[in-house]
C-alpha cells in the first residue's frame, strides 16, 4: 500500500492480512472445503453458462443481460461461500458473486491484470476471490 491508500484490516489472520497489504493479493489454500467447491460446480452445471455466453474466450456472468440468471447464481455463490467468507474476512461483505468461464481455446487467455474495483480506494479496500472448481494448471487455464 502506498501512503495515500487507506490501511484497513481485510483478513482475520495476521499473516494473510500482512501478505495482502504487502503484495496486493494472497493465496489461501483451503479457503473453502471440497463440499463448497462441489456445490459451486453443481450450481454451474444446474444453471449452465450465462445467457449470452458464446462459449469462447473468457466470459464473466456479470456481462450477461439476464438479471434473473445473475440474481440466482449470485445467491448460490454467496450461500456456498458464506462460512469461509465470514471466517477469513474481517467485517467485509460480498458485493456480488459470479462465475468466470475460461473456455478452452487459444483466445481465452489474458495477461497479468488488475481486477475492477467497486469502491473508492482512497477510503476503502476491496478484494476479489477466485475459487477454482476444477484442477487448474498452465495447460488448461492457470
Amino acid at each position: 500500500m502506498n501512503e495515500q491508500q487507506v490501511s484497513r484490516r481485510v483478513f482475520v489472520d495476521d499473516e494473510v492480512d500482512a501478505t495482502f497489504a504487502r503484495d496486493g493479493y494472497v493465496v489461501i489454500p483451503g479457503f473453502c472445503d471440497q463440499e463448497a467447491v462441489a456445490g459451486l460446480r453443481a450450481a454451474y452445471e444446474q444453471y449452465g453458462p450465462a445467457p449470452g455466453d458464446v462459449g469462447e474466450y473468457c466470459h464473466f456472468d456479470f456481462q450477461s443481460r439476464d438479471r434473473e440468471y445473475k440474481r440466482t447464481t449470485d445467491g448460490e455463490i454467496r450461500r456456498l461461500l458464506a462460512e469461509p467468507l465470514e471466517q477469513q474476512f474481517a467485517g467485509y461483505r460480498p458485493y456480488y458473486g459470479n462465475y468466470v468461464m475460461k473456455w478452452p481455446s487459444a483466445t481465452s487467455w489474458f495477461g497479468v491484470h488488475q481486477d475492477s474495483c467497486f469502491v473508492d480506494e482512497s477510503v476503502a479496500v476491496s478484494a476479489s476471490i477466485w475459487v477454482a472448481t476444477c484442477e487448474v494448471d498452465e495447460r488448461n487455464g492457470a
